[in-house]
């Protein structure tokens, strides 16, 4: 007599969602490697936290609004070829990145948020150094290697243009900005005060509106 078969695993069932948790697994593991310099680890659930109501100021959230989201999820921007800038996303930048489909690639690090890429051809837009994406690293010493290596393979990767490294925001922290071969910028950062933009949150608005 033929044995029973046993319950299906939730990876053959739902193979997608596997891949996901997987692709997950991978962004939570790296996340948790990010260590600053005095010690204090910053954990993967703090790179894509939820935040509870009752952990935002008064007047960064609207008690009944319109649209209720539960998290943002994403931002967009065009490239000229995927395969081209994919080398440089994971080559050069360190992100994840998966072609989900033709013209279309999701992009992501150290937590659920991403952007999507869309492949649009030699009609993309140039945008302007205030539209970039920023990426942070532990110490000053990595936004001076990356300064470095972009200057490097400057031609390897196509790179436009690539400014130097100084201070930023007025508060210490130090960055440099490069404008890869489809003209998007990016932002290589450190960070002064951990966690930064969750405390702006906790702390509220500085400026009445």
């Amino acid at each position: 007599m033929r044995a029973a078969a046993g319950p299906a695993s939730a990876a053959a069932l739902f193979p997608d969602r596997a891949i996901e948790e997987e692709s997950m697994a991978t962004s939570t593991r790296r996340a948790a490697r990010f260590v600053r310099p005095e010690g204090e680890k910053q954990s993967a659930a703090q790179f894509g936290s939820f935040r509870a109501a009752d952990e935002k100021a008064a007047g960064t959230y609207a008690e009944n609004p319109i649209v209720r989201p539960m998290i943002l999820s994403h931002g967009t921007l065009g490239v000229i070829d995927l395969a081209e800038s994919k080398k440089f996303y994971t080559e050069f930048l360190g992100l994840d990145c998966v072609r989900h489909q033709e013209r279309g690639m999701n992009v992501r690090v150290g937590g659920y948020w991403g952007v999507v890429c869309l492949e649009i051809g030699e009609g993309v837009q140039a945008t302007k150094i205030y539209h970039h994406w920023g990426l942070d690293v532990s110490t000053p010493e990595e936004v001076d290697a990356a300064y470095e290596a972009a200057l490097k393979y400057q031609d390897k990767y196509g790179i436009r243009r690539i400014n130097k490294p100084q201070q930023m925001h007025n508060d210490g922290d130090y960055a440099f900005k490069l404008q890869d071969r489809d003209g998007n910028w990016w932002e290589i950062q450190y960070i002064v005060e951990p966690m930064k933009y969750d405390k702006r949150f906790a702390r509220g608005d500085v400026i009445p509106t």
